[in-house]
């Protein structure tokens, strides 16, 4: 059973245990639905392995992006026999950043895998990384474990650091725990003020002034030739309004760019928002917009530098008004009961409507259309009128006895409504079947 409460499924694999500590699991054919599986934000993307002390916490967890044919070491974190060698290669000595320090160098073991780099800048632990990127240079003449895959580059944010002088560790783990620290004496660099390898991109809809009614269409690019960005949102008057898909192709904007910049060609960014009915809402009139992107580093930067205005014109907004009127708060329903009323809007047609209890299950559509002249004796300007009630048979016996809620679900030709209104009133009833 996964965290969430889906149903688990079988993994096809073996389990192998080594008399210094070791676990060895070798996943065979056959596990190709793990790549899809649910994972809690805490691990990382799925799907994941790992060993825990039996509390639901990772003592020690690996990515990857298949389980099949894989092979997966678990190494306990004592008994080490070896001691890792790195070769911190950036920063250099006495070199000046801005806000992004790369690190990078060679990390290797004897014996064991290396299992993290942590980065240590006035011996505060910044981020960390692991060897993983193939270093043909540094192995053609050095033969040693792990090869080729024995290179590390990481850019850390130096947000926070005061301008001036700081020193710089690495300390490379092995998966048997044993570590050691790079250089042996801390390494000074310089932090200078200013932003370095800022992003860079264009908002190109909606344009500066654009009138906007209904559908806002969010769409534009953004990249950094030396950073990889990681998310983009939108900000509406500074508010953001939910996360905006990242990575469209734009090979018509990679292309010509030399040098490339990381995430091409998976450059642009779009998004769309019902103006009429975002929350918070967008009243008609003027509006800013940005987009706001976070790369590597965790540095956040706005685009554009300044705000494009567009305004919302969209007019009298659609109103719903409906009740239920053949059922009394609280009252006792057993069996069939028939349940009507009436429902009708004011500058949006009614398409349908449904009977939801409990705010959740829809029990069926009601049948509209039906003749209320005695609410419309005292309605003269609904245009629906007289046809505005509607009606509905629940067979109670569907649903357990006890509380429950019933609403109205309404389309619209433009939206959605519910009755009652979120944070109004409710009509709860009992059912009670024998």
């Amino acid at each position: 059973m996964s965290p969430f409460g889906l149903p688990g499924g079988p993994v096809n694999f073996a389990a192998t245990l080594f008399y210094d500590g070791r676990i060895q699991f070798q996943y065979g054919k056959g596990n190709s639905e793990l790549a899809s599986s649910a994972s809690p934000s805490f691990c990382g993307p799925s799907p994941i392995a790992g060993i825990s002390p039996g509390h639901g916490a990772y003592t020690f967890e690996t990515p990857l992006p298949s389980f099949n044919n894989t092979i997966v070491r678990l190494d306990p974190p004592f008994g080490n026999n070896s001691i890792p060698v790195a070769i911190l290669e950036a920063p250099a000595a006495g070199s000046t950043v801005k806000d992004v320090l790369l690190v990078s160098g060679v990390a290797y073991d004897s014996a064991s895998p290396i299992y993290r780099i942590d980065v240590l800048v006035d011996s505060i632990k910044r981020g960390f990384t692991r060897p993983t990127l193939p270093r043909a240079d540094f192995c053609a003449n050095q033969k040693v474990n792990g090869c080729p895959n024995v290179g590390f580059s990481v850019n850390i944010s130096t947000a926070g650091l005061e301008p001036g002088p700081h020193t710089l560790r690495i300390r490379v783990t092995n998966s048997r725990g044993g570590l050691a620290d790079f250089p042996a004496q801390p390494l000074t660099f310089n932090v200078d003020a200013g932003q370095a390898s800022v992003p860079f991109g264009v908002l190109e809809s909606p344009t500066e002034g654009a009138e906007v009614k209904g559908t806002l269409t969010v769409r534009g690019y953004v990249a950094n030739n030396d950073l990889r960005i990681t998310s983009v949102d939108t900000l509406i008057d500074g508010i953001s309004y939910g996360p905006t898909q990242y990575g469209v192709r734009r090979t018509d904007i990679c292309t010509p760019l030399n040098p490339v910049p990381v995430n091409c060609p998976s450059v642009g960014f779009q998004f769309t928002l019902n103006t009429a009915t975002a929350r918070p809402p967008l009243a008609d009139g003027k509006h800013t917009i940005q987009v706001r992107v976070r790369d590597e580093t965790g540095r956040y930067t706005l685009i554009p530098d300044t705000p494009v205005t567009f305004t919302v014109n969209n007019g009298t907004p659609a109103t719903i008004t409906g009740v239920i009127t053949s059922i009394q708060p609280g009252a006792k329903l057993s069996g069939d009961v028939e349940i009507s009323g009436y429902v009708y809007g004011t500058g949006a047609t009614i398409r349908s409507a449904s009977l939801i209890v409990d705010e959740t299950y829809s029990y069926g559509t009601l049948t509209l259309n039906q003749p209320r002249p005695e609410v419309c004796a005292n309605l003269p300007d609904v245009a629906a009128c007289p046809n505005i009630g509607f009606t509905y048979t629940l067979d109670t016996r569907r649903l357990n006895n006890g509380p429950h809620v019933l609403t109205i679900g309404i389309t619209t030709t433009g939206t959605s409504f519910t009755l009652p209104a979120p944070g109004t009133p409710v009509l709860s009833v009992i059912i009670n079947n024998q």
